[in-house]
């Protein structure tokens, strides 16, 4: 039996694996271009300039096998969560560098989530983006008008509850009912049917991601540095104390063989919130179409090359045709 010292010693140990995802796990942000037109991948990723300047702003499908679907998810977070989950309510809610329209609906519990719609003048595809644990939607405005003008996709960007200015608390079966809500509110918005809809996922997002495509099969799923499982990650930054993270916490691994759709999937060699090992794990069990991009000594937040994005649109364009189904 533990000590009352040594529980206090794990949990802080794994809050403080919590607060490095949680500093480090910075949603994505555009590519900056070097003089000689190269893409840089060893500089940080930074939040968006607004929100630096304006910090202090206050806002106010059933599933594929015998897995039960939560449609009324527990209130309150267990220990893992909490540690798992850093939301931020603050943000520029008004990002003049972005067009979009805000969008308010309810999660299948009833919780009031919130998200922006960002839809493009001639889309290739309707997105669903799906971000990490930390922050919110307002730090990666840029991100979302560079997805919307320069590759021509119309996104919807949600919170998960908790999160920005949706309501509630988030725990794991929350955020991924969050996410059906918000895969159905994207289709209603865009005029597709919910089987166009492409769903992206950076980091932890990609688990939400991955469990919304085996639900129901997505014209073609997007991950960026996720996980095979959130212990996995645990392990590696906290071993001694990763039995706390129940082992089906927010698996991916377990359930990619059920996503039928295609997948593009990018991963930095020098992650370490993530580790590369992790990223080709769960590709190595996922099903053909699929495409895997290294990207050589990137770390979690270093932005992404402008090749990864001009790969997406050809793997978008070529591999993920509307209607066509295995």
């Amino acid at each position: 039996m533990l000590s009352p010292i040594r529980v206090l010693s794990s949990v802080l140990s794994l809050i403080l694996f919590a607060e490095c995802i949680g500093i480090c796990e910075d949603a994505a942000t555009p590519p900056k271009k070097s003089r000689a037109s190269r893409f840089t991948l060893n500089s940080p990723r930074f939040v968006s300039p607004n929100l630096q300047d304006r910090d202090d702003k206050e806002h106010d499908v059933s599933a594929r096998n015998e897995t039960t679907v939560v449609r009324n998810p527990q209130k309150i977070p267990a220990l893992d969560e909490m540690i798992l989950f850093q939301p931020n309510r603050k943000g520029d809610w008004a990002p003049e560098q972005l067009t979009f329209t805000d969008v308010d609906f309810e999660s299948e519990d009833g919780t009031k989530l919130h998200a922006w719609y960002c839809p493009a003048e001639t889309p290739r595809a309707v997105v669903l983006y799906c971000h990490g644990n930390a922050g919110n939607i307002a730090w990666i405005a840029d991100f979302f008008e560079f997805l919307r003008t320069k590759h021509q996709l119309s996104v919807l960007a949600f919170d998960y509850r908790g999160y920005g200015k949706s309501k509630g608390t988030p725990t794991v079966d929350g955020v991924i009912a969050d996410g059906r809500a918000a895969r159905a509110k994207c289709a209603e918005l865009a005029g597709v049917p919910s089987a166009d809809v492409v769903i992206w996922g950076r980091s932890m997002g990609g688990a939400v991601a991955v469990q919304l495509a085996s639900e129901e099969r997505p014209r073609a799923l997007i991950l960026e540095c996720t996980f095979d499982s959130f212990k996995t990650v645990a392990k590696h930054h906290a071993p001694r104390w990763a039995f706390l993270v129940p082992d089906d916490r927010l698996a991916s691994i377990q359930r990619i063989s059920l996503v039928t759709c295609p997948l593009f999937q990018a991963h930095g060699t020098a992650d370490r919130v993530v580790p590369f090992e992790s990223g080709e794990a769960l590709f190595a069990v996922a099903n053909e179409p699929k495409m895997f991009v290294k990207l050589p000594y990137a770390d979690h937040n270093t932005p992404a090359p402008l090749g990864m994005y001009m790969q997406i649109d050809r793997f978008i364009d070529q591999k993920c045709l509307k209607g066509v189904r295995p």
